[in-house]
C-alpha cells in the first residue's frame, strides 16, 4: 500500500497540531478521508465542500498540482509527498 506524507499549512496545521502527517492509503482520496477521520469534523469542514476538496485549497502530489475533482485519477509512487494549503492572495 502506498505511503503518503502530507505537509499541512496554516489553518490545517493548526487543526491537527502538527505540520506533517504520514499514513498508508490505497489512493489520494482515501488518504484525505483517513486524515479527516483521524482529525475530526473540523478538519473535514475545512478541507471538503460536499465531498470535494474546497476550491481555495491547492493539493500537490509529488510536486505537481492535482485537479481537486480528479484526485482518484493520479498516478501514485510507493512514497508520495502531499502538500495541502490554501491559495495565497495579497497585494
Amino acid at each position: 500500500m502506498p505511503l503518503f506524507k502530507a505537509k499541512l499549512y496554516t489553518a490545517l496545521s493548526g487543526e491537527v497540531l502538527k505540520d506533517e502527517v504520514a499514513m498508508e492509503a490505497q489512493s489520494l482520496p482515501s488518504f484525505l478521508d483517513k486524515l479527516a477521520a483521524h482529525y475530526g469534523p473540523r478538519f473535514r469542514e475545512e478541507v471538503y465542500d460536499n465531498g470535494v476538496v474546497k476550491n481555495y485549497h491547492i493539493v500537490l502530489l509529488n510536486g505537481k498540482v492535482v485537479d481537486r475533482e480528479a484526485l482518484s485519477d493520479v498516478a501514485l509512487e510507493p512514497v508520495n509527498s502531499v502538500h495541502i494549503f490554501p491559495a495565497v492572495s495579497g497585494g
